[in-house]
């Protein structure tokens, strides 16, 4: 494929003006930006000075959940003819041009059965420089994924029983269900804020450093882990639920609260799921 068209997919959700900077640095590289607003009221206001072009503002009406915000986004990018579409978070930032990177595979590769490329995400807890090479991977992020279309067609769309949390996760798992293969593209590097980093300390110096969830966060993660292993009864995905319950147990202070949405998930996943 000579030049491929690639269409940039960001939700948005009460964005501060600071991600305005993430917003044209996205936009730069790709051939369109579609900013899916999934805020109760339209932040339209915030993004306006970036707005342009080849920046196009689409406001969901409430707040419909990230995955369906997504969805939407690619129903606008498949409309636009897009051969590839780029998933990145309002609060990620590309170090490199992640795109030139993807593009200089996809110009010399093979890839119809590519269903993503995805970029090393650099953060506190995890540190990455752009590294020359091309590895296969399990399961990538959503935000500095580069989606390939042809692949939607027969993957299908983000599951939206997942509201917030564990749609890549599934998405990744159905891929490689179809035979689908996932890689990174080593040399790509997203700045990355999947959590806020708390450290366990002792006599006042760091010993590691882990993800903290608020209450509701954790109550979406541990309904998603649950949805996913009764789906494919992945071992990651199991080790990922016991480590998040087993974690919000001992290193956060709210145990009790903790314990409570844990307990909710449970039930409703439980009656979500297997409602007669």
């Amino acid at each position: 494929m000579g030049n491929p068209k690639i269409i940039g997919i960001m939700s948005i959700f009460y964005p501060l003006s600071s991600y305005c900077s993430n917003i044209r640095k996205t936009a730069q590289i790709v051939d369109t930006l579609v900013l899916v607003d999934d805020s109760e009221v339209s932040y339209r206001h915030v993004v306006e000075g970036v707005l342009s072009e080849r920046i196009i503002y689409h406001w969901n009406g409430r707040n419909v959940g990230l995955t369906k915000s997504i969805n939407a986004g690619i129903k606008i990018a498949m409309e636009k003819q897009a051969d590839w579409i780029l998933l990145m978070d309002q609060d990620s930032y590309p170090e490199n041009d992640i795109v030139a990177v993807y593009k200089k595979y996809i110009r010399t590769k093979t890839v119809e059965k590519i269903a993503l490329l995805s970029p090393q995400y650099d953060y506190d807890r995890h540190p990455r420089k752009p590294q020359p090479g091309i590895r296969p991977i399990g399961f990538a992020n959503l935000s500095g994924s580069l989606i390939n279309v042809n692949a939607i067609l027969s993957i299908g769309m983000y599951d939206e029983r997942f509201f917030i949390d564990g749609l890549d996760t599934e998405w990744c798992l159905r891929a490689r269900k179809k035979q689908f293969f996932l890689l990174e593209c080593s040399e790509a590097v997203i700045s990355h804020h999947p959590a806020e980093t708390r450290y366990v300390k002792l006599f006042g110096r760091k010993l590691f450093g882990y993800g903290f969830s608020t209450c509701e966060r954790h109550y979406y993660q541990i309904k998603a882990c649950l949805l996913i292993n009764s789906m494919y009864h992945d071992k990651r995905n199991l080790a990922v639920l016991i480590i998040k319950c087993t974690k919000s147990f001992i290193f956060y202070s709210d145990r009790k609260k903790y314990m409570q949405m844990t307990i909710k998930a449970v039930k409703d996943y439980k009656r979500e799921n297997y409602a007669k």
